[in-house]
């Protein structure tokens, strides 16, 4: 869902370079490289790489690491983000599965996000899918929320077209197939 958002907002703005699109996609068995500097600094390149020419303050940063043989801090990453935000009349800055993305580095990431929409620029939208979890419900209290879920007759659908990968005792075992298709689909719970 979120890459076609990502597709349409492009197609949406096809040659405005005052609007951008950023994105992260969180995964549950990549968290090790989920943290918050390496999202900042996912979010930093893209604003960058949006642009004709790499903005100065970028250079410097990268020049100072460079000669120094470190990487920026978060901080760093931080001010940047904020720089190149205001270079740009919009921006969408888009988070998929949030919730897939460990603590405390979701809520820091959550908290300079939500700064660069109050205070840095109102034209910051952020767009978010997670999965019901209270606390990142409670950072999304005062925004617009949408629920999606899949009714059981389209994941059923869904495990049918799958169940052809399975091993060939279960293709010929018609019973089982729709044990399972219907077991996934109750445990999935409109995921």
């Amino acid at each position: 869902m979120v890459a076609t958002v990502i597709h349409d907002l492009r197609l949406r703005f096809e040659g405005d370079p005052n609007v951008v699109v950023v994105y992260i996609y969180c995964k549950f068995n990549r968290q090790d490289e989920q943290t918050l500097h390496q999202m900042l600094a996912s979010l930093v390149r893209q604003l960058f790489q949006e642009q004709p020419r790499v903005p100065h303050p970028v250079r410097q940063v990268y020049q100072r690491h460079r000669d120094q043989q470190t990487r920026p801090s978060i901080d760093e990453l931080k001010s940047l983000l904020r720089r190149l935000v205001c270079d740009y009349g919009r921006v969408f800055a888009i988070v998929d599965a949030l919730d897939e993305c460990a603590n405390p580095h979701r809520n820091n990431l959550l908290d300079e996000l939500f700064i660069l929409h109050e205070q840095v620029r109102k034209n910051v939208n952020i767009f978010s899918t997670a999965r019901h979890i209270p606390d990142i419900e409670r950072r999304f209290v005062n925004c617009s929320t949408i629920e999606i879920r899949a009714h059981d007759d389209d994941m059923k659908s869904y495990l049918q077209t799958r169940v052809k990968d399975l091993a060939s005792c279960v293709k010929r075992d018609r019973h089982l197939q729709e044990k399972i298709t219907t077991q996934i689909a109750q445990l999935a719970d409109g995921m």
